[in-house]
C-alpha cells in the first residue's frame, strides 16, 4: 500500500520526485489535495515593490518595514535591510503601510536623526487578489514624526508578530543541524505545502555558531525536499578553524526564482550586518539552480564578495519527470515547471554569462540504479542533465564520482576533493 509520501525521506528527494511523477496515478490523493488548496491560496498573493529616494546620496543601509492594517509594531509583517534602495514584499490581500529609514548603526531602531519616510498614511496600500503595486516611492527626510509614535522595529520572538516575519527572523539565526526545523517532516512540507512551510517554519539562512570575521563563510544550499541536515557528513570534515558553515533552508516547492530572491536578500542583509568580503557557495542538486539564479542578481548588483561556486549533481538540463508531473499530476508543484527540460528558467540559465571570473567546479555522480531507463544516471538525475553542455562550458574543472545522487554527499573522495577546492579557493585579499 502506498502511503501519502509520509514514509519518504528528504535525503531521497530526487528519487521521490521521479516516483511521484511517473506513478502519480498510484499515489494516494491527500498530498495533491493539500497542494491544490495551497495553490489556490498562493494565487491570491501579490507583490509590493518600489524604491527609496534620498536627496543626498548615501551608502548607508536602509531598513524597510511592511505593516498590515496600521503602523503599529504588533502589525509588523516583514522588514528588509537593503543597500540597493529597491525593495520587494510578497503579501496576501489586505491594507498595508511601509516605513523606511536609513539605519546607519544597523540596530533596526529608528532614531530621529536618521532620514526616514513612510507610504500609506492616511491612505493605505490596498492589495486585491492577484493585484500588485510596483510604483511605491518613499522619500527620506530627517526628524520625521511617526504616525504611531513608536520607533522600535526589531526582531522579536513573541507570538504577536505575524507568521510571515519568520523568514526574516531566521536570517543569521544560530541553529544545530539537529534543530526540528530541519526534520524530515519539515522538508517534505517545504515541497508539498510550501505556503504552510513559509508560515509555520519559514526559510532561513542559518549558522552553527556566531559570525566570526576571521573565518570565511561557506554557504551550503540543499536540493529539492532537502534540508541543511543533508550536509552533516561534509560539515564534519570541514576545516572549522578556517571556514564557518552557513546553510540556506527554503521551501523547495516554490519557483526557483522566488527562493533565489530570498537567498539574495538574506545574504545581502548579512553582508550589511557583518561586512564580509568573501563567500563560497556549495550547492547540491536543485540547489545549484537556485544558486545560479542568485548569482544573476549578485552580478546585476555588481557584487565582489563571491569567490567560489561548487555544484554537486545539479540537473542543469532539467528532469524529464517534471514534464510528466506538469502534464498528468492532479496538482502541479510550482518548481516542477522550472525543472521541465527546455523551460523558460532553464533556457535563461543556459544563456547566462554570469560565471565569468568566478571559479566554478562542477561535480557529477554516475552510479545508476534508480531510474527506469538505460540512460546513464546517478539513480535520480541523468548524467546528460548534470553535464549539460552550457554548464560544462562555464566550469573551470569537472569532477566525476561513482556515487549515487545523495550518496555523493558522504562519499569520502568527493569530500576530500571539496576540502581541497575550498583550501585552494581565492581568499579575502583576492578580488574579482
Amino acid at each position: 500500500m502506498i502511503r501519502c509520501l509520509s514514509a519518504t525521506k528528504p535525503q531521497r528527494a530526487p528519487r521521490v520526485f521521479l516516483a511521484v511523477m511517473a506513478m502519480s496515478l498510484l499515489l494516494a490523493s491527500c498530498k495533491f489535495e493539500e497542494l491544490g488548496r495551497e495553490l489556490i491560496q498562493m494565487e491570491k498573493f501579490s507583490t509590493i515593490s518600489g524604491a527609496v529616494v534620498q536627496d543626498t546620496p548615501s551608502d548607508r543601509p536602509v531598513a524597510v518595514a511592511l505593516f498590515a492594517d496600521s503602523m503599529k509594531l504588533e502589525n509588523l509583517v516583514d522588514v528588509q535591510l537593503i543597500a540597493s534602495r529597491e525593495f520587494r514584499f510578497t503579501a496576501p490581500p489586505g491594507r498595508y503601510f511601509i516605513f523606511a529609514f536609513e539605519d546607519g548603526n544597523q540596530d533596526f531602531r529608528y532614531q530621529r536623526q536618521e532620514p526616514a519616510g513612510y507610504f500609506g498614511d492616511p491612505s493605505p496600500i490596498v492589495l486585491e487578489t492577484g493585484s500588485s503595486r510596483s510604483d511605491i516611492s518613499i522619500s527620506l527626510r530627517r526628524n520625521l514624526p511617526l504616525p504611531n509614535g513608536n520607533g522600535r522595529i526589531e526582531k522579536r520572538e513573541d507570538s504577536t508578530l505575524p507568521k510571515l516575519w519568520r523568514g526574516r527572523k531566521n536570517i543569521g539565526a544560530i541553529a544545530s543541524l539537529n534543530d526540528t526545523r530541519f526534520d524530515d517532516e519539515r522538508a517534505r512540507m517545504g515541497l508539498w505545502e510550501p505556503l504552510r512551510y513559509s508560515f509555520e517554519v519559514g526559510p532561513g539562512l542559518y549558522m552553527l555558531e556566531p559570525y566570526d570575521p576571521k573565518k570565511i563563510p561557506v554557504l551550503f544550499v540543499h536540493g529539492i525536499e532537502g534540508s541543511p541536515r543533508a550536509w552533516r557528513p561534509i560539515v564534519e570534515k570541514l576545516d572549522r578553524a578556517r571556514f564557518q558553515p552557513w546553510f540556506l533552508s527554503y521551501a523547495s516547492g516554490l519557483p526557483i526564482e522566488a527562493n533565489a530572491r530570498y537567498m539574495f536578500g538574506a545574504i545581502s542583509q548579512l553582508r550589511l550586518l557583518h561586512g564580509f568580503d568573501s563567500l563560497y557557495i556549495v550547492a547540491h542538486s536543485m540547489g545549484g539552480l537556485v544558486s545560479q539564479a542568485f548569482i544573476d542578481s549578485y552580478r546585476a548588483g555588481r557584487g565582489k564578495y563571491l569567490k567560489l561556486f561548487v555544484t554537486i549533481s545539479t540537473p542543469w538540463g532539467g528532469h524529464d519527470a517534471a514534464q510528466l508531473g506538469v502534464d498528468y499530476a492532479p496538482a502541479v508543484v510550482p518548481v516542477w515547471r522550472d525543472m521541465v527540460p527546455g523551460s523558460a528558467f532553464l533556457a535563461g540559465t543556459e544563456k547566462s554569462d554570469n560565471f565569468v571570473g568566478l571559479p566554478y567546479h562542477l561535480l557529477f555522480s554516475y552510479r545508476g540504479g534508480g531510474l527506469p531507463s538505460r540512460t546513464a544516471n546517478d539513480g535520480s538525475v541523468t548524467v546528460a542533465s548534470q553535464l549539460n553542455p552550457s554548464a560544462q562550458s562555464r566550469a573551470d574543472k569537472i569532477h566525476g564520482f561513482d556515487a549515487g545522487h545523495v550518496e555523493i554527499l558522504s562519499d569520502v573522495r568527493a569530500i576530500e576533493l571539496l576540502n581541497t577546492i575550498l583550501e585552494r579557493a581565492p581568499g579575502p585579499a583576492d578580488r574579482q
